[in-house]
């Protein structure tokens, strides 16, 4: 496995993450990325000390939806709950905390940037402090209940907008026209970047295919990455019901094999 490729442990779902990590190291996997609710399933003490004592490194935790936008009387507790999220990365030394934004709703694109830079900079502070990264997700159309940001121009706007880095989700993004522009000129701010293939068929979501099992060009994306001057971690994020039937971790071993080859 590429010494630059991580796996996400998303696909396994809202288990906890004590009970992934053998699986995964029984393929030689040892680079993770975390959803926070595998910590908090379960016993989150044991769930922390199974991961810290597990010989695997941590790249990133990952928390949906951070805002209701349009609602900044929700903002405070909102931001809580952000605050408790860098806590926990900075307990498994993870560097990145990534997010999505958060609904627009009715708000205009402008407007829902702007709430999300008034929402997260007093997180942004407490982060700082802590040593841990924020960063904002893209996501498809399909999920504009977690984000309003799909094209990852937009997402290295709006990032920018707020002092923050990007989780470039290029599975997201494939289909973006400015998409070799967009890498060229946001390359320097992504804390991370994903990848993971789409079937052309595809009704539903999540569904997500092992790299080359679909028809996302990945070699391509990783060669404009490498063209960008971009050095950082490439992550697998896996999940769905293609990556169910295979198994996780089994998913994950094919995908950093093939993917490694890539790179």
């Amino acid at each position: 496995m590429h010494e630059r490729l991580w796996v996400s442990t998303i696909g396994f779902g809202a288990v906890p993450v004590a009970d992934v990590l053998g699986p995964l190291a029984a393929h030689g996997i040892t680079r993770l990325g975390v959803p926070v609710v595998q910590l908090e399933t379960g016993d989150r003490i044991a769930n922390l000390a199974a991961l810290r004592s597990s010989g695997c490194s941590v790249l990133d935790l990952v928390e949906p939806t951070a805002f209701t936008l349009d609602d900044p009387a929700r903002w405070p507790a909102e931001r809580d709950r952000l605050r408790h999220c860098v806590e926990l990365a900075a307990a498994v030394a993870a560097p990145v905390l990534y997010l999505t934004t958060g609904p627009s709703r009715r708000l205009l694109w402008d407007e829902a940037a702007d709430a999300f830079r008034d929402a997260i900079a007093p997180v942004r502070a407490d982060a700082d402090a802590a040593g841990v990264r924020l960063a904002i997700e893209n996501t498809t159309t399909m999920r504009a209940d977690l984000g309003f940001l799909h094209g990852l121009a937009d997402t290295v706007e709006a990032a920018a907008l707020a002092g923050i880095a990007v989780c470039a989700d290029l599975f997201a993004a494939w289909t973006d026209r400015d998409l070799q522009a967009a890498i060229a000129a946001g390359a320097q701010r992504f804390a991370l970047v994903q990848v993971a293939d789409f079937v052309l068929g595809t009704t539903s979501t999540p569904d997500r295919a092992v790299p080359g099992d679909g028809d996302i060009a990945i070699g391509r994306q990783l060669g404009w990455l490498a063209e960008a001057g971009y050095t950082g971690p490439i992550e697998l994020e896996l999940l769905g019901p293609r990556i169910s039937a295979e198994g996780p971790a089994a998913a994950a071993a094919r995908a950093a094999t093939i993917v490694s080859a890539l790179m």
